[in-house]
């Protein structure tokens, strides 16, 4: 009898930016609407189960499709309820997931106007291949 084997090779395709700020969720994606013209809207916090300790957490979420652009893009806060959605990058807060088209050339620009934000400290772009624990950003 011939065994088949399936699998599922997860989406990682997305932008990642991470946001170190001592701001309050909202207050932060008022600032990021305000600079980068932008539309973030609450939504009901993200509840997944963490890849290291296989318990469930929420963490704050926030969303905004670009029609335009053809995107759709998320702040979601890096501390949860019961543990870290990317425990390897403790030093950030916040982190930006744009999935869809957005090209080296806009983000470049983004991270421009980010920088001129008052309440963030810093931002980087996150190579998503590199993450440990890449499997929590999948929703």
């Amino acid at each position: 009898m011939a065994i088949k084997k399936f699998s599922i090779d997860d989406d990682f395709e997305f932008s990642l930016i991470g946001i170190s700020s001592h701001s309050k969720d909202y207050r932060l994606c008022w600032s990021i609407n305000k600079e980068t013209g932008t539309q973030f809207e609450k939504k009901d916090d993200l509840k997944l189960e963490l890849q290291k300790s296989r318990e469930m957490s929420l963490f704050s979420f926030y969303e905004y499709t670009d029609e335009e652009n053809f995107n759709t893009q998320y702040i979601i806060a890096n501390s949860g309820t019961s543990g870290m959605l990317l425990p390897e990058y403790k030093t950030l807060d916040y982190f930006w997931m744009i999935k869809g088209n957005f090209s080296g050339l806009m983000m470049r620009e983004l991270i421009a106007k980010l920088g001129k934000i008052e309440t963030i400290i810093a931002c980087i772009t996150i190579d998503v291949n590199t993450l440990k624990s890449k499997q929590n950003l999948i929703f």
